[in-house]
């Protein structure tokens, strides 16, 4: 269930979903974790849900004074939790008790730890460079290839 991501010992979201299934017995449909409505953390999750979540999130980021919501629809029953600036999402089954989905509080901590740490890592990256506007132009192309060139020369320099 650990997963290496940019040197930061993480969770795999997937086996996250296969371990609460199996330590909970609630069939859990997906995990994600966003930053505002940006994604830090997503196992697979059925097209059709997709756009449940983002509008659960959207609509939980809106209204400040919200820390759960549950969202119960023919597909899926959606729990959301916000803690400062993130928020856990987990979709189970539609037929999942309400009590049931507080027992999914006790990964909501490493979820954030984990989340945190890679929204930290992702800080300290610098770009290599940035294409403004809403078009990569043709100057745009010939200097990432000019970039790719020069980073293969580097490799074949060092016999990598």
């Amino acid at each position: 269930m650990v997963l290496s991501v940019m040197g930061i010992n993480t969770i795999d979201p997937n086996s996250m979903v296969k371990v609460i299934t199996e330590e909970l017995g609630i069939n859990i449909l997906g995990v994600l974790v966003f930053s505002n409505n940006d994604v830090v953390l997503a196992s697979e999750l059925p097209s059709d849900l997709k756009s449940l979540v983002t509008s659960l999130v959207v609509f939980v980021n809106k209204v400040n004074s919200i820390s759960q919501v549950k969202v119960k629809s023919s597909k899926a029953y959606v729990y959301a939790i916000k803690n400062d600036e993130l928020t856990v999402i987990f979709v189970t089954e539609p037929h999942v008790m309400e009590g049931a989905l507080h027992l999914l509080n006790k990964y909501v901590d490493r979820l954030i730890k984990v989340s945190r740490e890679l929204m930290n890592r992702a800080r300290d990256i610098e770009p290599v460079f940035t294409v403004e506007g809403d078009e990569i132009t043709e100057d745009d192309v010939l200097m990432l290839i000019d970039y790719f060139k020069s980073k293969l020369s580097e490799l074949e320099v060092r016999g990598g």
